[in-house]
Parts: structure tokens; sequence; C-alpha cells
């Protein structure tokens, strides 16, 4: 426990807090804009497949935002307990590191939803906002739960081949960036898009609906542990760190 005070690993902690929680505050704030009733009569974006697009095109730019900011980068900005657990697997994190992460995750995406709650809940909490929750959609929890498997193993996949070398590494931020727009405009409305339990959680402590929570809780673990599993057997898989907190620049 010494090594959270003698390596500054709070500040790490820290980080990946503020990072889920801009991640949260953001969602809610642009769904709310998008979606309510109330700011569509303003904004007058009647196609709901535009504004799904316009919302994962917000979303994948608050990705990018995180994930280059000079400050949340220090840590990996991995702001997602699935994330955390496949370092952990590959040994690019410690034990005591990954659980101030996850626990700092869920607690920082909780207090980000929650304040965007205390400012704007008769928007948040109605019912076409519903506080963001992730739920199956139309395919049913089955096809939910294949959907969140695949759209893990293909942004691990992405962060580890693009993380193999100097060169491609520094692309990682916008092709995160862009399958998170993606997914947030086009496949969402089948699976809910969580890829996340920490972000799933806080939009279902708050909102009180845990419907498939199982989905959102394992199956992005189980994707980015295969797609790991596959670099550490395969022979190409890389060497560099990829989202190795750096604590020589605290």
């Amino acid at each position: 426990m010494n090594r959270i005070w003698k390596d500054k690993l709070y500040i790490h902690f820290l980080m990946e807090a503020t990072g889920l929680g801009i991640f949260m505050i953001s969602a809610g704030f642009f769904t709310i804009l998008l979606f309510h009733p109330h700011f569509q009569k303003i904004y007058m974006v009647p196609s709901p497949l535009l504004r799904q697009v316009i919302i994962g095109c917000i979303m994948g730019s608050t990705a990018f935002f995180i994930i280059t900011n000079s400050w949340i980068s220090r840590s990996g900005a991995h702001i997602n307990p699935a994330v955390t657990l496949t370092f952990l697997y590959l040994g690019r994190i410690s034990v005591l590191e990954s659980i101030g992460y996850i626990i700092s995750q869920f607690i920082g995406g909780t207090l980000g939803l929650y304040l965007l709650d205390l400012i704007m809940h008769p928007y948040l909490s109605a019912n076409e906002i519903k506080y963001i929750v992730t739920v199956p959609g139309t395919v049913g929890p089955i096809w939910a739960a294949i959907l969140e498997t695949c759209i893990a193993i293909i942004m691990m996949f992405t962060v580890l081949y693009l993380g193999k070398g100097d060169k491609t590494r520094k692309w990682t931020p916008y092709f995160v960036g862009l399958l998170v727009s993606l997914y947030a405009a086009f496949e969402s409305p089948y699976s809910g898009f969580g890829m996340n339990p920490a972000r799933t959680f806080a939009s279902a402590f708050l909102s009180g609906i845990w419907t498939h929570y199982e989905i959102y809780l394992l199956c992005p673990c189980l994707g980015m542990f295969l797609s790991a599993y596959f670099f550490k057997e395969h022979p190409f898989h890389p060497h560099a760190g990829m989202g190795k907190p750096n604590h020589k620049k605290l």
C-alpha cells in the first residue's frame, strides 16, 4: 500500500476517474441535446439516424480528447475495467494498480453522471434519455452479448496491433476515436454499446435499471481477453507497451 503514496499512484487513479467522468458527462449532455423532445424542437434534427451519427462523432471526439489529454494520458487512459484487466493479464500493470484503476473508473463514471444529474435531472431522468442506460436493443440479449464481445475484440485488437511499433502507436487515438464513433452511431441501437462495465454501472446505479447487466460486465472483458490471448500467443504479438502508465511524467 505504501506504493500508492511513494510512487504517487493515487494521481493515476484520479486520472482514470476523471477520464471516465468526462466521458459520462459528455455522453449524457449531448444525448439530452439530441434526443430529448424539448431540445429537438430547438435544433430540428428530425432524422434518428442523423442524430445517432452526430452523437457517434461527439463520443468519438470525446474519447480522442481523453486519450490525448496530456494529463489523463499519463495513466494510460484506460478508463475501462475491461482494458485494465486485459493489461493486467498481459503483465503491463500491477495487481495493486489494476485494483486502484478499476475502483477509480467505477467511482469516476458514476460521479460524472451524478454531477450531470444534479444540473439536468428533469432531462437526464426523462424516459427518452433514462440516464443513458445500456440495455439490449431490438436484437435481444443473446445477440447483444455476441455484439458486445465482437466490438470489444475489435477495439482491443486495434489497440494492440497499433501498439506494436513506434510508427503505428501514434495512430491509436485516431483509430480508437473512429471505432467509438462507429459503435455509438451504428452499433448502439442493437447492443446498447456498453463495452465498459464501469460506464454501464454508472447508468444502472442512477437509474435503477440493471437489465442484463451481466452482459455488459462480462462480454467486454471476454472480448478483450480473446484479443490479448491471441497477441500473447501469436508470434507477432507486440513487445512495446500500450496503455502502460508512465510514472516518470508525474
